[in-house]
């Protein structure tokens, strides 16, 4: 376990930290390239003003498009659970969706917002509906996956009782939301870190004046401006690593025998 850390995350924060740190100098005529602290101060706090826009709208977007997700794997995983087929079925849907690459996913949308439909014209051209909507092909397998292995803990006693005195939807309600409490949020926060990191499906499909922390990156990638890029990604990462030690905390706390 502290190898995968060291590997996953102890080695890409080193780097981040010596690339907001670094400056170049020139001193009598040498170039002088060095480390500095007060440059890192500096570009590290300075981060969260300078780029506050990516940030909020990695969050809205992000937290908007897990919600959906969840809304949505719920009822596949609930129903899956009392039926087998169904079940193979969705899983196979969703690993098709993982394995299609972003931009086909957001070609996709765009064809779709394009149709000559009312109103579809100005959620393409005004909202950001498409990029949650291209953001639900990897959002929903996630969240339908952890949702169905936290279903695998309800014994089927008391699934087989709930048909015999509720509808499907009663029974997600009276029974499913209870029970799958800690694993709705794990479901949301993992899904959440996915979808403020899918770049390839946001990048072609983002309406003007948006950004996202994966789309500023992609452009300070391709502009060398490298202490920017490393100030922007330090503290997103910084919140992806306080996300997956929560989810840590939720599994370890909250783990249930399968039946």
């Amino acid at each position: 376990l502290v190898s995968v850390v060291d590997l996953i995350v102890a080695v890409p924060l080193s780097g981040l930290v010596a690339k907001v740190g670094h400056e170049v100098v020139v001193a009598d005529g040498d170039v002088i390239a060095r480390w500095s602290f007060p440059a890192f101060f500096e570009r590290v706090f300075g981060a969260p003003r300078l780029f506050a826009q990516e940030y909020q709208w990695t969050a809205i977007l992000s937290s908007t498009t897990a919600i959906v997700a969840v809304l949505i794997a719920w009822p596949l995983a609930s129903f899956g659970r009392t039926h087998p087929t169904a079940e193979t079925v969705f899983d196979v849907l969703t690993i098709v969706l993982v394995v299609i690459p972003g931009p086909i996913v957001a070609m996709l949308v765009v064809y779709f917002f394009q149709l000559n439909l009312p109103g579809f014209a100005e959620l393409y051209e005004q909202t950001t509906l498409p990029t949650s909507v291209a953001l639900l092909a990897r959002s929903v397998p996630v969240a339908y996956w952890l949702l169905r292995a936290g279903s695998r803990g309800i014994d089927s006693a008391v699934l087989d009782s709930a048909a015999l005195e509720s509808s499907p939807w009663a029974r997600m309600w009276s029974i499913d939301r209870p029970l799958l409490s800690r694993t709705f949020w794990t479901a949301f926060l993992a899904t959440a870190i996915v979808a403020s990191g899918d770049v390839p499906a946001t990048l072609p499909i983002i309406p003007p004046g948006v950004s996202t922390v994966g789309t500023r990156l992609f452009g300070l990638l391709h502009s060398g401006a490298r202490y920017q890029e490393a100030s922007l990604a330090i503290w997103y990462m910084a919140a992806v690593v306080a996300l997956s030690l929560l989810l840590f905390q939720q599994g370890s706390s909250g783990r249930v025998k399968v039946v």
